[in-house]
């Protein structure tokens, strides 16, 4: 009777810790199998408890960190949950059929669940791509082909990415009272603010409780937007000079046409050089009726620039104080990649940003119609 009393007094403190308990139920399956309950730490998979789901039924009891984990199996590489470790109960529904789940019964996992099924339509779109990526044969020999394919694979990747970003933003706004939808406004103060992102950016910060606008992260985002607001679409830029290749300092103001492009490029830069021919092609073609274009190189070498300018046939305004990448205007316009085009009306006005080939061809058509 001792020993079994103190046997019970040893089995006390897991009891009293197992505070989060996980229930799953297995639709469409007609087999046993063994479920692993994880933890992700230091860069490796922890394997914290396993059981076997029986009659479609499995359950763990684990002491809560508000961690996330992870159930899987060996049996199915699509059986995969991810849940928080809260207190309480959660209760999971597992449909075998086609590999999706729910969660219930804690606040946090339940807001997850919603957000894991609004989002996983566009990172499935976004695994489907990038199964589509070109193959390159030999990366010592990346052929002309092989870039272009590249490039519109990388496009496209781009653009599904943008689409998950201001996706994640649409859920913020729509599920403020979401369990989750906290933690994904602290994920997003945590990530690199794009410009192109602006807009939402502007809406997401407005709508942010005081705390998370005081926050460390809430003050970068403010930063970031009151920098952007003078270089965003809609913004009249200020006026500003360089030397041409002449050595003669010119003034944006001074040749601002009907509308301008302002190009920033290098002569080291292929994918402003591969560019260039299509540039020429619409400069030559919307000249006449009021276009004008302004290049800005990041070049060093004065003779690498003008040997640039001539072997692409740039007719137009070309500018380049030789900074290379300390060039003071690429603060002012936040710029951090090139190619890189600005469109102004006569005015300075910013009416659109970063078009090359087919959106910008698209453009100059609309604005020239």
């Amino acid at each position: 009777m001792k020993k079994q009393f103190i046997l019970c007094l040893l089995f006390i403190p897991f009891i009293v810790n197992a505070q989060h308990t996980i229930k799953g139920d297995v639709k469409k399956n007609t087999t046993n199998f063994t479920v692993y309950l994880k933890e992700f730490t230091n860069y490796n998979w922890i394997v914290l408890d396993s059981t076997v789901v029986n009659k479609n039924k499995f359950e763990f009891h684990i002491a809560d960190n508000d961690k996330l984990i992870y159930i899987d199996t060996k049996d199915n590489p699509d059986f995969y949950i991810k849940l928080y470790n809260v207190k309480g109960t959660t209760n999971i529904k597992f449909n075998l059929a086609n590999n999706t789940y729910s969660l219930k019964g804690t606040e946090k996992n339940e807001g997850l669940s919603k957000y894991e099924h609004f989002i996983k339509p566009y990172y499935q779109e976004l695994d489907k791509l990038t199964k589509q990526k070109p193959k390159i044969l030999n990366p010592s020999k990346f052929t002309p082909e092989e870039q272009e394919a590249y490039y519109k694979h990388f496009l496209l990747e781009k653009a599904v990415k943008n689409k998950i970003d201001i996706a994640k933003f649409k859920f913020i706004e729509q599920n403020k009272k979401n369990a989750y939808t906290k933690i994904l406004i602290a994920e997003k103060l945590k990530s690199t603010f794009k410009e192109e992102d602006y807009d939402v950016l502007e809406k997401f910060y407005s709508d942010l409780e005081l705390i998370d606008k005081n926050s460390e992260n809430g003050q970068k985002l403010a930063s970031f937007l009151r920098e952007y607001k003078n270089v965003k679409i809609g913004a009249k830029v200020a006026d500003f000079s360089l030397t041409d290749v002449n050595e003669t300092k010119q003034t944006l103001y001074k040749n601002l046409e009907k509308y301008t492009i302002i190009d920033f490029w290098a002569s080291w830069c292929a994918p402003c050089r591969k560019e260039n021919p299509n540039v020429v092609a619409l400069y030559n073609k919307y000249k006449d009726k009021g276009l004008n274009i302004i290049g800005i190189s990041l070049d060093n070498d004065k003779q690498k620039w003008i040997n640039a300018i001539e072997k692409d046939q740039l007719s137009w305004l070309q500018l380049s104080d030789l900074k290379g990448w300390n060039e003071p205007l690429l603060q002012t316009f936040k710029i951090t990649s090139i190619p890189k085009t600005i469109i102004l009306d006569k005015n300075g006005v910013i009416i659109a940003k970063d078009l090359r080939g087919d959106e910008l061809e698209n453009k100059l058509k609309e604005l020239f119609k």
